[in-house]
């Protein structure tokens, strides 16, 4: 119990401090579900952090003072799924990361049969994650502090993601899954700027676009889904493309999320 309240602690920090990050890994196979089944579970995962560095946005645009788009940070997200037909399943995600928080919705249809041992599946996904940051700073000329400033910047992201999703099936309940994917978003951000000894106050906004492939893998066996995704990252700086691995884990199911809970208690 105290190892649950230390972890649930943790999380509580990091959600109210920080970037934004988004999930990019789904612990999907490329089978739907049948007709009125359900299946829901929760992720623990290393996620994309989008928004990072940024102190300021003046006229410009964005005032970075890292080198890079940022390590991956910690996500949690709970999701679930639905069977509207044999081939088609509906379903969502909520996310939450270091002072940001998100959705996503999605439909999977899946082109194979139920009864063979492959899977083939295609996902469309759209979703949204906003979060906050807050800084200070001073301006200097010649070594002399002309004003200080504190801010507030506000992010959003547009998500958009097709993923192709497929898999090998062993047995009912375990199965190796892979496949390509896109991810695209589409950053918007807004900064509120005071300037104490000058007593003024600077708005600015900007956007940027983001497109990305990935390919993951992963494996899945009685509900446990361990899964790696890696993006082609482009360094916000030197523009140059770096992939990057994701590695998440996700319980789905009543069996897979009572071993889950048998680790914190």
């Amino acid at each position: 119990m105290k190892r649950f309240l230390w972890i649930i602690g943790t999380l509580l920090v990091i959600i109210f401090t920080g970037c934004l990050s988004v999930s990019v890994n789904h612990y999907q196979d490329g089978k739907s579900l049948s007709k009125g089944k359900f299946d829901g579970g929760v992720g623990l995962a290393l996620g994309r952090t989008i928004a990072f560095g940024i102190s300021r946005i003046d006229s410009s645009g964005y005032v970075v003072d890292e080198p890079s788009e940022g390590p991956p940070l910690p996500v949690l997200n709970i999701s679930g799924r639905y069977g509207l037909t044999p081939k088609f399943d509906l379903g969502g995600e909520l996310f939450t990361s270091l002072s940001s928080n998100g959705f996503t919705v999605y439909g999977k249809y899946t082109f194979s049969d139920s009864l063979s041992k492959w899977g083939v599946s295609i996902m469309p996904v759209i979703g949204y994650a906003s979060g906050k940051v807050t800084g200070s700073g001073s301006m200097t000329i010649d070594g002399t502090t002309i004003s200080s400033w504190e801010n507030e910047i506000s992010h959003g992201t547009f998500i958009v993601e097709l993923p192709l999703l497929m898999s090998y099936h062993i047995s009912r309940r375990s199965a190796f899954t892979f496949g390509p994917r896109i991810y695209y978003y589409r950053l918007k951000s807004k900064d509120e700027t005071k300037w104490i000894e000058l007593d003024e106050v600077e708005l600015n906004e900007v956007n940027r676009n983001f497109f990305s492939p990935a390919f993951s893998f992963g494996f899945q066996y009685r509900g446990i889904k361990p899964e790696l995704t890696f993006v082609a990252v482009e360094n916000v700086t030197t523009d140059e493309v770096g992939w990057i691995p994701y590695l998440g884990i996700g319980f789905f199911g009543w069996e897979a999320l009572e071993k889950l809970l048998g680790l914190w208690f």
